[in-house]
């Protein structure tokens, strides 16, 4: 007996069998990070997830490339939204 996929994970393979059979790639959002925290950097902790916050801004630590890179996060009613999984995004670094 084959099970069926809920329809989420249905849809996400077929969209993955067609970019390989395509050849296109799947772009992943992107994101801005930096090496360092900047100046005045406070810790914050929020749903669970340890955030740092500098003025209006939140950063979050990020393991990318081997490295730890400090990603901008979006802000939603004045607190963090949840950081991206990880190796779910790509980052600029500036």
């Amino acid at each position: 007996m084959v099970e069926a996929l809920p329809a989420d994970r249905a849809a996400g393979r077929q969209s993955a069998r067609n970019s390989r059979q395509t050849g296109r790639q799947v772009s992943r959002a992107r994101r801005r990070g930096c090496y360092a925290m900047p100046p005045g950097a406070v810790a914050f902790t929020y749903g669970g997830y340890r955030y740092y916050r500098v003025g209006p801004r939140y950063y979050y630590p990020y393991m990318y490339m081997g490295r730890t890179v400090y990603i901008d996060i979006d802000v939603n009613g004045g607190y963090p939204a949840p950081p991206p999984a990880p190796g779910s995004i790509d980052i600029d670094i500036y």
